[in-house]
């Protein structure tokens, strides 16, 4: 475009430089017929159209400036535009990135805390397991303990109670054999008592 511009202008200094040279030769001749002055005319009109395509040529520069200016500022502001969106994406994203961050460590916090508490749980139920295993113990062995002593108790019973009716067997079997002694001795105190009297019954008979 420029260099059209250009090319025009030296043109148009060119066709000005000519319509000059030609009016100066016709005013020093002063022969220039209707023919000259046709041209002279064509010269001007060819001057105003290069006048006038000069001028739309510096507005069409002007306007392409103008829009350049525009474009310009368009693409600053599309430039910032993006630029803007492109911070609050990258904002958005760090403050996703932070708030996963967040909860995966609240996550975590949760998970710890839910391991812990149930470590403290498996902790109490284990030591209530082994109480309750060491009371189990006790009380067996206290029943086991009671349950001996009253075997013990019972057989030193059942061995008092032999021994209380061995000793009454004996006792009694003593006295009945004292007795049958006595009876025996009694038998025969009166066996020999009646032979007495039987001899001492016969015995004044032959006296007499």
């Amino acid at each position: 475009m420029r260099q059209r511009i250009g090319k025009t202008s030296i043109e148009v200094r060119d066709l000005e430089s000519k319509l000059s040279a030609k009016y100066a030769q016709k005013e020093r001749t002063g022969q220039m017929a209707e023919q000259q002055a046709l041209k002279f005319d064509s010269y001007l009109e060819d001057a105003e159209i290069a006048r006038r395509m000069r001028s739309e040529t510096d507005k069409a520069e002007e306007d392409h400036h103008k829009r350049e200016i525009i474009r310009q500022e368009e693409m600053k502001r599309y430039k910032q535009d993006l630029q803007h969106q492109l911070k609050e994406q990258e904002l958005s994203k760090q403050w996703k990135i932070m708030e996963r961050q967040r909860m995966e460590e609240e996550h975590c916090r949760i998970e710890e805390y839910a391991r812990t508490l149930e470590h403290r749980q498996q902790m109490a139920k284990a030591k209530e397991r082994a109480r309750e295993d060491a009371i189990d113990r006790v009380q067996r062995r206290l029943v086991e303990q009671i349950k001996r002593d009253r075997d013990e108790r019972e057989e030193q019973e059942q061995a008092l109670r032999r021994r209380e009716r061995d000793e009454l067997e004996a006792r009694i079997r003593q006295r009945l054999a004292l007795q049958h002694e006595r009876d025996e001795q009694i038998q025969f105190k009166h066996a020999r008592d009646e032979e007495v009297k039987r001899e001492e019954e016969k015995y004044p008979q032959q006296v007499c």
